[in-house]
């Protein structure tokens, strides 16, 4: 499950992680809270932005009987 964490420090600097997404579809979750705090001064991409972002498939059954 996606999960944004905001850290805001006393000095006033925000820090945002993102756990639980491989991939560079993190920075999608944070696009819009990044516009809206201001100027970003630094991007650090952790070891699962560069993880290969694998599909999640769901199958569902269905047992019809008469």
């Amino acid at each position: 499950m996606a999960k944004v964490e905001v850290e805001i420090l006393a000095s006033g600097e925000v820090r945002v992680h993102v756990v639980g997404v491989a991939g560079p579809s993190c920075m999608k979750l944070t696009g819009a809270l990044e516009s809206e705090l201001g100027q970003v001064e630094q991007t650090v991409k952790t070891a699962d932005y560069y993880k290969v972002a694998t599909a999640t498939t769901a199958t569902q059954r269905k047992t019809v009987t008469q």
